[in-house]
């Protein structure tokens, strides 16, 4: 079954344990004469992740996880019985997952997930800043947005009148093109914090808070328009479980709220708004069309009107082209790849109220009216708080890190040889081995065999005649009388009165001689 595949996957990684005497010694089952009891069982089950622990809660997930049991002790003492713990390999493994399991565990409580804090440590800050972890007030509320106080009260009226649902008059009449669709609804606004679809508007933050929940808004004038609002849920603020926030008193202890702040003061121009357009277009497929349309514009017929005759976009004819406030960054369904190219025309080369040539687009042709626009907007702390404090918090954390293993090293006395970190490992072969390579093999692997042996056996019999050979090659197969000479001088300066000293003198004198002939015994 997949729950026994799952199951045996994580007992392989449990360490192999004898039976634990406690309160609850009833056997389950015997395994080589020693009981398995009921706090056995629970201890192992314990040992399991949730998601394992769920699963052993049924009578067949209890049977299969004691079978694996049994199969995983068998097997172990199996491997006893049969001396598998003296193999070197395996007694290698074993003190390289116990070297592992309590580094792992040494990391984990004097570092871990809390950046090495202790837990009295974390009580005391939770204790001592209530603040800072109770929940902001959030409201669920809906907008509708008007171009003029004017429009706003009739709205209202209709809505006082009770001639219409908040929701339906907003995908009758709201100018904000993101949440028409959706009855004006914005979601969840957290206090203090940019409202979802809309970004910074703190004309609305002011008064959305205070506002009854079903009570419609008098007429707000925002950057925006005039809106009316209708709340209709409010979660008051409250204050979090300590076990749930331990991870956030760390990181507050581990970054300071005040040094968050002091980093934003001082990176202020990495946290701007980008300048945001009012966008109306019309798409065409068709050169010629867009043509009309550009020509129909300049004859001074209204864009809305234009928009109805030509444009092809279904999403946007209905409103008249209109797409709302855009960022350079912001999609354009119908305009593909070339979106940023349109908007940032608008941003760059048209004023309100004028419309540009046509623009050519992925599938297509735009004509895109700037409408209005909004300058850009230095973003609030906190609305970058998340931000600001997440980069903080993972360079002091790494910093603590280094830090802490670099007291390790120096607790330990940790030196690196770099010489033999880098250095050629020693061969398997032994000399004469190697010398019986050299011996068949091409000059070039030849010289390489002596060069090993003489690394690494210096004192070999094999050594000596491993450095005249080397000269000899060469000089003899390789012309390279440059590395030869230097091969036999370091021969004589090694062995003067060596067996080989009067050939290598005699190398050195004839080496570029046409013939010559190896000494006997090489």
């Amino acid at each position: 079954m997949q729950s026994d595949a799952l199951i045996t996957s994580v007992l392989w990684i449990l360490l192999a344990i004898g039976p634990t005497l406690a309160e609850d010694d009833r056997p389950i089952a015997w395994i080589d004469g020693e009981p398995f009891t009921v706090d056995d069982m629970e201890l192992r089950v314990a040992d399991l992740p949730p998601q394992y622990q769920a699963m052993i809660s049924t009578e067949e997930g209890r049977r299969a996880f004691l079978d694996q049991i049994i199969q995983e002790q068998v097997l172990y003492l199996g491997a006893l019985a049969s001396e598998l713990d003296t193999d070197p390999r395996i007694a290698r493994q074993i003190e390289q997952s116990r070297i592992r399991t309590l580094a792992i565990a040494y990391y984990e409580k004097y570092f871990g997930e809390f950046y090495g804090y202790t837990y009295d440590e974390l009580r005391d800050y939770y204790d001592g800043h209530p603040d800072e972890f109770t929940t902001d007030a959030q409201v669920r509320m809906r907008h509708i947005l008007y171009a003029t106080e004017e429009d706003a009260l009739a709205g209202k009226a209709r809505l006082d009148a009770g001639e219409v649902s908040f929701s339906d008059l907003a995908k009758e009449e709201t100018l904000d093109v993101k949440t028409k669709r959706l009855g004006g609804m914005l979601g969840l606004v957290t206090q203090d914090m940019p409202i979802p679809q809309l970004g910074a508007v703190p004309e609305l933050q002011t008064v959305i808070f205070d506002l009854p929940i079903g009570e419609v808004s008098d007429p707000i004038e925002s950057n925006l328009g005039w809106h009316l609002v209708l709340v209709e849920e409010k979660i008051e603020a409250k204050m979090l479980d300590f076990e749930r926030v331990k991870p956030r008193i760390a990181d507050s202890l581990l970054v300071p709220e005040e040094e968050a702040i002091s980093f934003y003061e001082e990176h202020k121009e990495e946290y701007l708004d980008d300048m945001q357009v009012q966008l109306r277009i019309i798409v065409c497929e068709d050169e010629d069309d867009i043509k009309a349309a550009y020509q129909a514009l300049e004859r001074g017929e209204g864009f809305e009107r234009v928009v109805e005759q030509y444009s092809e976009d279904e999403t946007s004819k209905p409103d008249g082209g209109l797409l709302g406030y855009l960022k350079p960054s912001s999609p354009i369904a119908a305009l593909g790849r070339k979106a940023r190219k349109v908007i940032n025309h608008a941003i760059t080369e048209l004023e309100d109220g004028r419309y540009s040539e046509p623009i050519e687009v992925d599938d297509g042709w735009v004509i895109a009216l700037r409408e209005a626009h909004i300058e850009p907007r230095q973003k609030t702390y906190e609305e970058v708080r998340g931000s600001v404090r997440g980069r903080l918090i993972t360079e002091a954390s790494n910093q603590r890190n280094e830090e802490m293993f670099e007291e390790l090293r120096e607790r330990f006395d940790v030196e690196i040889n770099e010489e033999n970190l880098f250095a050629e490992p020693k061969p398997k072969e032994s000399a004469a081995e190697l010398y019986a390579l050299a011996e068949v093999a091409p000059p070039p692997t030849a010289i390489n065999y002596y060069g090993k042996i003489l690394l690494f056996y210096p004192d070999s019999p094999e050594a000596e005649k491993s450095q005249f050979m080397t000269g000899f090659l060469y000089s003899d197969k390789l012309k390279n009388y440059d590395e030869a000479e230097a091969a036999f001088n370091i021969y004589l300066e090694r062995w003067p009165d060596g067996d080989l000293a009067e050939s290598a003198r005699y190398m050195l004198e004839h080496m570029q001689d046409e013939e010559i002939e190896l000494p006997d015994g090489l």
